[in-house]
């Protein structure tokens, strides 16, 4: 009697424990299939917009698989970075905000390339309820279509994720397919290296913009393993990045995730000192530690000895948008549009904008930092 009690006693913890497991599986596929939904409907919320009149004709890709295009006078860029679309359930009201965001930026900016540098996905399911990081792509890129003007990215640490259900190259593959993108991968090491060269009407180079992909972590960010040790453009990048300068008569500008180390020494440097032949502030904020590259890699250095660059643009840093010029190279920090990743970041509005590049005919140009808090 004592055993068939025993039996039965197992018996009903058994049936609990499966009880708990249906009703959490059960919970977890109605949440994914909830995620799905509202990630379609952002999507149709996209499809909806109406695009934007361009001033110039499409890029066209090169031999090399570069682009050209030609501007009769100014060029505009607007620099997103940090969009963090989560793509899932929890983050359905946030991706649909962020949206907006962007469309109210690109309307005021007109520009007419649109760069963004970086984790465009947070695909954490405790955050957004989702570990497809793919929805969030699939996301930007229906929004980048819709506004219809050309535009490029630079992959972040967080587009594919160890955790993620999509790797770097799937990723990368994907923003290669879509309409309007010039995303290459490039044939060094990384996914994303590719340049876009800005021509006067004449054909004399105006702007040479490169975009280069700055990686994602050591040992590729294992779980709890390196994971906040970020990685660097590595030599290869650094000598395609030089064939790509040494040949260009007019000026450049570099686009790319993660900060070099001479962002933080500069930044460090300002707040100790103030202005100083060695470096200006410019515009913008840092509210947060500098998280650059493992290492110094030497690119910094690559690009004061070759003398075109005039600026390097970042993102990485959801609380820094600061600007300066450091050793005659403006580093500049993007605008964050992060709802998603950093805790109680979707109530504090003055960390969310772009910055507008304006490249002059001359190879001058100018930096306007946009808060979408100015724009509602």
């Amino acid at each position: 009697m004592v055993r068939i009690g025993r039996n039965r006693i197992w018996l009903r913890i058994g049936i609990g424990i499966l009880a708990a497991m249906t009703v959490f599986l059960a919970g977890g596929t109605l949440a994914g299939l909830i995620g799905i939904a509202g990630n379609e409907s952002n999507i149709a919320y996209c499809r909806r917009i109406e695009p934007m009149r361009t001033r110039y004709a499409a890029p066209v890709e090169t031999a090399d698989g570069n682009w050209e295009v030609v501007a009769d006078g100014d060029y505009k860029i607007l620099q997103l970075t940090d969009v963090h679309f989560g793509g899932g359930v929890l983050s359905i009201a946030q991706d649909r905000a962020t949206i907006d965001d962007i469309v109210r930026l690109v309307r005021h900016a007109e520009p007419d390339l649109i760069v963004c540098t970086g984790d465009i996905a947070f695909p954490f399911v405790y955050a957004s309820g989702t570990s497809d990081n793919m929805a969030s792509h699939r996301l930007f890129a229906a929004l980048m279509e819709s506004l219809g003007v050309p535009w490029a990215v630079t992959l972040g640490n967080h587009d594919s994720e160890s955790i993620a259900m999509h790797d770097r190259a799937q990723v990368s593959e994907f923003y290669a397919r879509q309409a309007g993108s010039l995303f290459r991968k490039g044939n060094v090491s990384g996914y994303g290296n590719y340049a876009l060269t800005v021509r006067n009407r004449d054909g004399g180079i105006q702007q040479k913009l490169i975009m280069m992909d700055s990686n994602d972590y050591l040992d590729n960010g294992k779980l709890l393993e390196n994971y906040f040790e970020y990685d660097v453009i590595h030599d290869d990048q650094i000598d395609w990045y030089r064939a790509q300068v040494q040949d260009c008569a007019g000026k450049s500008m570099v686009f790319f995730h993660i900060p070099l180390v001479e962002f933080k020494t500069a930044n460090e440097l300002w707040e100790q000192s103030g202005d100083s032949d060695e470096v200006a502030w410019i515009s913008g904020k840092r509210d947060e530690g500098t998280w650059p590259g493992y290492k110094n890699n030497g690119f910094f250095e690559t690009m004061r000895e070759i003398g075109h660059t005039q600026a390097v643009f970042c993102g990485h840093d959801h609380r820094n948008s600061a600007i300066v010029r450091y050793r005659g190279i403006v580093l500049a920090y993007g605008m964050a549009l992060d709802r998603v990743a950093y805790p109680g970041i979707a109530l504090q509005d003055a960390y969310r904008g772009a910055t507008l590049i304006t490249a002059h005919s001359d190879a001058s140009f100018d930096l306007e930092q946009i808060s979408v808090r100015a724009l509602r």
